[in-house]
């Protein structure tokens, strides 16, 4: 398995409660989001790429890769619809052009998934929240062992309301996380296992398995290097013995 290294930013990106606008008009106002996100470093290199990606054939699978997590991370602290609609296409054209490419297809995923905080049509939000989900269990296909992947399908199936059906889907993933972290066959910071044992912990609670949920939440908070999020899991623990 391939090893690589998350922070906890991989695991805060996903909200997937709230989604994106399906019948959302693909224009947006482009020059409104230059001018709010002028002085962003992230943004400028996002559209930076962009613009180097349309006459540079030297830019490798790689570099689309890494220019589509990018644009996952800014769409995650953006409050802006035309923002999410920019970041979508601009994935959307990486996927395009590596469609065999699962990182980059779950990048898009994430990014059609974040923006209905700014749109609050329920009936679009349920569309993309399928389509989300299709997409997200395409990435898993393509590349299972990617512990990306699985982190990013994992809290986005975690965040789900409960009549999408997506707490199996959940659970699969975190658990692979843990085995992973746990035999060291992937390399994932100690706050970022934390959050997994942490949701893990909530959907062992909400099956009534009580004492597994504890020491999962224990097991958040000694592991967690954040010590807000330590004495919330502790409470966490606390609460339900």
């Amino acid at each position: 398995m391939k090893k690589t290294s998350y922070g906890v930013v991989s695991f805060v990106v996903l909200s997937f409660f709230i989604l994106l606008n399906a019948g959302c008009s693909p224009k947006y106002d482009k020059q409104a989001v230059m001018a709010k996100h002028a002085d962003n470093e992230l943004f400028k290199s996002i559209i930076d790429f962009a613009e180097k990606s349309e006459s540079d054939d030297s830019l490798t699978e790689k570099d689309y890769e890494e220019h589509a997590k990018n644009c996952m991370f800014f769409t995650n602290n953006s409050s802006m619809l035309d923002a999410t609609l920019m970041m979508s296409e601009l994935t959307k054209k990486a996927h395009k052009k590596f469609p065999k490419n699962a990182v980059i297809l779950a990048c898009h995923a994430a990014v059609v998934g974040i923006g209905a905080r700014d749109d609050k049509n329920v009936t679009n939000q349920l569309n993309f929240a399928d389509e989300c989900n299709d997409l997200l269990d395409k990435a898993v296909s393509m590349d299972p062992e990617n512990d990306f992947i699985r982190i990013t399908r994992g809290h986005a199936s975690f965040e789900m309301p409960d009549f999408f059906n997506r707490g199996d889907i959940a659970r699969e993933d975190y658990d692979f996380l843990i085995k992973c972290y746990e035999d060291e066959s992937c390399k994932i910071s100690d706050m970022a296992i934390a959050e997994i044992y942490f949701n893990r912990a909530e959907l062992l609670r909400r099956e009534g398995r009580i004492d597994n949920a504890i020491s999962y939440f224990e097991k958040a908070g000694t592991l967690s290097t954040e010590p807000d999020f330590t004495q919330k899991s502790r409470e966490a623990a606390d609460k339900i013995r």
